[in-house]
């Protein structure tokens, strides 16, 4: 199959390093075209760590700096027309017309919006990420400069097969009260590695990696281990996020020996590979399916987190789950209750160990097999 598989940018995040992941994997068999809509938004470094048989493309937009100017004051005024946008959909056109793809793939609501108004007989597919509800939940003012509700009438309009991949996107759906909207949920996949332990001996460590954003839960990890530090002194805190908000957090406890900041790692599953137990608190709203979840499964640590998302489904394995969550309630006592799931794995080595096992069980529903099946089965069943 010819598949044109389309994100926003090629920066990191959970979106385009799925997309990049996807890709990779689909060419092996298929011809696959890896469409940015940001030509400038690129990250050389991410993708030199996915290789593949893909190409990438990006739109030609002839905007200087004048042009971006005036588009600017066009969705300040929220007038219904970008001039950047008629471009972008004018060289996706004309990329199309010369790839002749069986399968449009779209990531991300505005590549969504795009692709729907471009897509012609092709079978049209699109992957849910969380910014569906981050955008509906924006207040009155930034969803009238997005044009929310509109977007999302053109694209269920284009009869798109959607793959979600969390329960809470079939609710999104359902308070809609959109008609005639296919939904098939499929995990994103993750390839699978095996890694020796780089854990250090004679200490136990926790460890967090997630965007570096606050309601990520970052404090509520940090509170939670300081509070069993002096019960555990041989414990350790590695945290790796890169923010103007984390390297804030760097400062303030810049005098805690045992908390050690590592910023942005360009190999999650090797930082990961020295962590006992990974945490993620996180009380984001627009949670789903968080990559730093499936990464500590595959990599065979337990793992404590909020209820967010999909979370108490993703670490669910067939024998039990592979880790503990807790549910937040912003009163103060979120750190405490993280505090007395961690010393639990501390405490009682068998509860850890059993753990460690499920996690190896837990991942393989995030197979990136198993997810390439899944959406070949869904550009096949698409195709007109």
């Amino acid at each position: 199959m010819k598949i044109l598989l389309a994100v926003e940018t090629l920066h990191p995040g959970g979106a385009e390093m799925f997309a990049l992941r996807l890709a990779s994997a689909l060419s092996q068999q298929n011809e696959v075209v890896l469409l940015r809509l940001y030509p400038e938004a690129i990250n050389t470094e991410l993708v030199l760590q996915h290789p593949g048989k893909f190409t990438h493309a990006a739109p030609e937009i002839p905007l200087d700096i004048v042009w971006r100017k005036i588009d600017r004051l066009i969705r300040i005024l929220s007038i219904d027309f970008s001039i950047r946008e008629w471009w972008v959909k004018r060289s996706v056109k004309q990329l199309i017309a010369k790839f002749k793809p069986d399968v449009i793939h779209s990531n991300q609501l505005k590549v969504d919006y795009v692709m729907a108004q471009v897509v012609r007989h092709e079978a049209f597919v699109i992957t849910l990420h969380g910014d569906y509800k981050t955008f509906d939940t924006l207040k009155d003012i930034s969803r009238r400069i997005l044009n929310f509700d509109k977007k999302l009438r053109a694209i269920v309009s284009a009869k798109p097969a959607f793959a979600c991949i969390a329960d809470s996107q079939r609710e999104f759906f359902a308070s809609k009260d959109l008609k005639d909207v296919s939904l098939t949920k499929i995990y994103n996949g993750y390839p699978n590695r095996v890694l020796p332990s780089s854990r250090k001996a004679g200490v136990f460590t926790f460890g967090m990696i997630a965007r570096g954003i606050h309601e990520k839960g970052w404090e509520i990890a940090i509170e939670a281990f300081l509070s069993i530090q002096h019960d555990f002194p041989n414990t350790r805190l590695l945290l790796a996020g890169d923010s103007k908000y984390m390297h804030e957090l760097r400062t303030a406890y810049a005098d805690q020996a045992s908390i050690q900041f590592s910023g942005h790692t360009s190999d999650p599953v090797s930082w990961i590979s020295q962590l006992d137990i990974g945490l993620l608190p996180s009380y984001y709203s627009s949670e789903s399916l968080p990559t730093s979840v499936i990464e500590y499964l595959l990599c065979g640590i337990p793992v404590i987190a909020s209820k967010a998302g999909e979370i108490e489904a993703m670490i669910a394995s067939a024998e039990g789950s592979a880790g503990q969550t807790i549910k937040l309630f912003h009163d103060g006592s979120d750190a405490e209750r993280l505090a007395v799931e961690m010393k639990k794995y501390l405490t009682d080595r068998g509860l850890y160990q059993e753990h460690s096992r499920l996690a190896k069980q837990a991942f393989q529903k995030f197979d990136m097999e198993h997810c390439v099946e899944a959406y070949e089965k869904l550009y096949r069943a698409g195709k007109k």
